[in-house]
């Protein structure tokens, strides 16, 4: 359907969206949002919601959940395994083979569009040039590095099926996305840092984008004909030090940040992992996680801008300010 409710003419917001992990942060919002402009939505998660459309089903296996695809015009794949202690099996059979089966499901129904979620961790979270462009080449970091290893692979995949004829795809490559309900850049960093067991790089950055600003930008992505064919940085266009990011949670906790070099950094999250897993604890600090706090730049979101109009609207003061007002109200911060 031809709608402006994203400020540009022309757009065509589609009338039925099927999107895996809807019940997820990034999935919920964009539910949301499709909604509010119109579409239909249902979806798929490990979990069912029968008033939001939602079954469940394993996305690395062919069920039911892939005959939710008919009818629909666009498909958003969200779901993955996002973890830097997860195994190379375990983010391959969802992040690679889960998004071969969602390429099967949207080519068999005959979907317009599948965008598909990737991460600018494609890139490298060790080393890449500042502000980089989609153009460069993603680069699997290797062992022990397994999920960002997993979204260079399932953009593989997508890009196969669409270069085949399979799909008509677009690739979003979002960054550090944050806002009420964010469980991994919110709400266990802020668990960490009340525990006084958060340390922060004493150099790297952090790429933040507000939940608000990358569904729109996701939404053009799915919505603008130029896109197809196309990977696109989403971002809040900012390159901050992490320690600047986070400095307002640990205001909020009454806690001093507690900043260590980053060679000091991965020494002590080695060792803390390997404590942790021989007494069969799970825990996200390792190696992969400081570089991933600590990277070494930022990402350009330009192409976004000049083909999808996309422009974030949140700064980071007020996107705080929103999150740091839902840890209060929803009693994460007492």
């Amino acid at each position: 359907m031809e709608n402006d409710g994203l400020g540009q003419p022309g757009v065509r917001i589609p009338r039925r969206v099927f999107i895996t992990g809807a019940l997820g942060f990034v999935g919920t919002a964009l539910a949301a949002r499709y909604r509010a402009l119109g579409a239909e939505v249902c979806g798929v998660d490990v979990r069912p919601d029968s008033a939001l459309n939602v079954v469940a089903g394993d996305i690395a296996s062919p069920g039911a959940w892939q005959r939710l695809c008919a009818g629909c015009d666009l498909a958003v794949h969200t779901a993955a395994v996002v973890s830097n202690i997860a195994s190379r099996d375990a983010c391959w059979r969802t992040n690679v083979l889960g998004t071969r089966r969602v390429v099967e499901a949207v080519s068999r129904a005959g979907v317009a569009r599948l965008v598909h979620f990737s991460s600018v961790d494609a890139y490298s979270i060790v080393d890449f040039p500042d502000g980089v462009e989609e153009s460069h080449p993603l680069h699997p970091d290797g062992d022990g590095f397994h999920y960002g290893e997993s979204k260079v692979a399932g953009e593989q995949v997508v890009w196969q099926a669409h270069a085949a004829g399979e799909v008509a795809a677009t690739v979003v490559r979002p960054t550090d996305i944050y806002g009420p309900h964010a469980r991994a850049n919110i709400v266990l960093p802020f668990q960490f840092i009340k525990a006084g067991q958060m340390f922060l790089p004493a150099t790297g950055y952090w790429n933040p984008v507000y939940i608000d600003d990358l569904v729109e930008g996701v939404i053009r992505a799915g919505a603008v004909d130029a896109g197809r064919g196309h990977a696109f940085n989403i971002g809040g266009g900012v390159r901050m030090l992490t320690r600047d990011f986070f400095a307002p949670l640990f205001e909020l906790a009454g806690k001093k940040p507690r900043v260590l070099g980053r060679n000091t950094l991965l020494r002590l999250s080695g060792l803390i992992y390997r404590v942790t897993r021989t007494f069969g604890v799970a825990t996200e600090m390792c190696p992969a996680s400081v570089y991933m706090i600590a990277k070494p730049g930022g990402y350009s979101i330009e192409k976004a801008h000049r083909v999808l109009g996309y422009a974030p609207a949140v700064d980071f003061a007020e996107g705080m300010r929103r999150t740091i007002a839902w840890l209060r109200e929803s009693g994460l911060a007492s």
